[in-house]
């Protein structure tokens, strides 16, 4: 699943120490999302988590062991098939050895339907 969840996060397997077996590498996620529509405006928002059951001594210890992150965006409707919208976000990564890390990202969009 971690191939699926966060952008190939995580690999599904990884090939044992022998080099003969292929060992599954498990892994849980969940994702929640809401949208509220107000006449010609929506408001977003959602989370997401994935924890990931790493053996180190096949993944190393720069695996990742989980990341989350949240979003709040505001969609507004200027006209027929025409939008705007604006979107915050913030992931947290962190990795077998302990280091973890921090995006903030801030997004615009325009939307032009045909």
């Amino acid at each position: 699943m971690g191939r699926y969840v966060g952008l190939g996060i995580s690999p599904g397997a990884v090939i044992d120490a022998s080099g003969n077996d292929i060992e599954p590498i498990p892994s849980y996620s969940a994702n929640i999302a809401y949208r509220k529509v107000f006449g010609d405006r929506s408001l977003s928002g959602g989370f997401s988590y994935i924890g990931i059951d790493n053996d180190v001594a096949l993944t190393g210890d720069s695996a990742t062991s989980q990341s989350q992150s949240w979003f709040v965006a505001l969609t507004q409707n200027l006209g027929k098939n025409f939008s705007v919208g604006a979107e915050y976000l913030q992931g947290k990564r962190e990795i077998e050895s302990g280091l973890e890390g921090q995006i903030d990202r801030v997004t615009f969009s325009v939307r032009k339907g045909f």
